[in-house]
């Protein structure tokens, strides 16, 4: 017999993976592993023959005695990849969870950290230079890496020549210096900075503007700090000169926008998604805040939530955007049922969200009905009848989804059959009622 024959069946009797149904108590140390250990030898195509016949707990019992053997683990990775991307889905997510539970891929997603060339250390409690070094050199190749925690150092990242996704979350002690090498990051296509920590005056966002060839940008829940208190800053000109953008989510942050940062955002012709919730405006705002906004023809969503700066006639500036098919505006408590006017001739629309501008009359939602293409609407009544009801589904046609907030003071006079007659009728859309933040029915 074949001595490579004899060494893998050595360490179990070859049974195909697909069949599997192993419980998760046998990921135990008792696992017979025998030759498994020796993998990093054999050729990559040889591998991907024999990778059908591990068992879940072969599997399993590889990732702990060969965890720190990045050679090993890459090559077997790749191949563990191919099969299971031949698998049904059932029998694959089965195959994920179990080696999810055996510690060889990091959750939530382990399908996705399947790929060789994306290495996640968000499970560590903070990111050093070795750890980073480390990556370097066993995976030159990488195109995304995910790190959560506090951060040391980050001078290792520019030898990642092919890096294309960088996620950083959490990390609050962010200098000048450990941020620079980001911006020598030049094949850099997403960066997601969530819930970091920057200095505030250093300029440290301004070598952003490197990345010329940056197409998602996500600084959500990030904040100015100094001192250990959170200082806002205004303006956010390090979006300057990223002309590739075509995410840039800003939501939650205590960057202040100013006229000149609008116009830097109408500058960025290939935006698809514009997330500004929650952020601060400097006032006084021109009436003609949006203007800057008519070169944004592939917009296609538009977050303005908690903006309480902006009133009926700033929202009127806002032009017509032929792609735009989500709207944004909750929370905004200045505007009044007068900006439906501006809203309407966004005929493209298909999701719309103005919860907080209370419509005491179905009559007022006239300028709306232009949205013949709308899905899904969320808006706030002081009354609501069946005939208000009726009017709406009647109004939007193609609506699937309709979520109606009653405020505080609101009447709800409207029996429980004649809702469910209703929604009998239009078996196809789903009707939530609440009051404040209770579901009524």
């Amino acid at each position: 017999m074949d001595p490579l024959s004899t060494q893998i069946k050595s360490s179990s009797d070859l049974i195909p993976l697909s069949t599997q149904t192993q419980d998760l108590s046998e990921l135990d140390s008792q696992a017979n592993i025998l030759g498994i250990a020796k993998l990093g030898t054999l050729a990559e195509d040889l591998l991907v023959h024999l990778v059908p016949f591990f068992t879940f707990k072969e599997i399993g019992a590889l990732s702990r005695c060969n965890r720190h053997l990045h050679g090993i683990r890459l090559i077997f990775l790749n191949a563990l990849k191919i099969y299971l991307e031949s698998l049904d889905p059932v029998t694959s997510k089965e195959a994920a969870y179990y080696l999810s539970a055996a510690a060889l891929f990091p959750p939530p997603d382990p399908l996705l950290s399947l790929n060789p060339r994306t290495y996640s250390l968000e499970e560590s409690p903070a990111v050093e230079e070795t750890s980073l070094a480390s990556i370097k050199n066993h995976y030159p190749g990488l195109e995304g890496l995910y790190l959560k925690g506090e951060v040391t150092s980050l001078t290792s990242l520019p030898a990642l020549k092919q890096l294309k996704r960088l996620r950083l979350i959490d990390c609050r002690a962010f200098t000048p210096e450990t941020f620079a090498p980001i911006g020598l990051l030049i094949t850099l296509r997403e960066l997601r900075c969530i819930n970091c920590r920057f200095p505030s005056y250093s300029g440290i966002l301004s070598i952003l503007g490197n990345l010329m060839h940056l197409q998602e940008l996500n600084l959500s829940h990030s904040q100015y700090i100094q001192n250990n208190h959170f200082y806002t800053e205004s303006g956010i000109g390090f979006i300057k000169g990223l002309i590739s953008l075509t995410c840039l989510n800003l939501s939650r942050t205590n960057f202040i926008i100013t006229p000149i940062d609008l116009e830097l955002i109408g500058s960025l012709t290939r935006l698809q998604y514009l997330n500004l919730g929650g952020i601060t405006c400097n006032p006084p705002l021109s009436t003609t805040i949006f203007r800057s906004f008519n070169k944004l023809t592939q917009l296609t969503t538009l977050i303005l939530t908690q903006w309480t700066i902006i009133t009926d006639e700033h929202l009127n500036s806002l032009p017509y955007l032929p792609s735009l098919g989500t709207l944004h505006l909750e929370g905004c408590s200045q505007l009044t049922s007068a900006c439906f006017q501006s809203i309407g001739k966004q005929n493209c629309l298909k999701g719309l969200n103005i919860q907080g501008i209370t419509v005491t009359n179905v009559a007022y939602l006239q300028g709306l009905k232009g949205l013949i293409n709308l899905r899904t609407l969320h808006m706030t009544f002081s009354t609501i009848t069946a005939d208000t009801l009726k009017s709406l589904l009647k109004m939007f046609p193609k609506l699937t989804v309709l979520n109606i907030t009653l405020n505080g003071s609101s009447i709800y006079s409207i029996e429980k059959s004649e809702l469910d007659r209703i929604r009998a009728a239009y078996p196809n859309v789903s009707i939530v009622l609440k009051l404040d933040r209770c579901l009524i029915s």
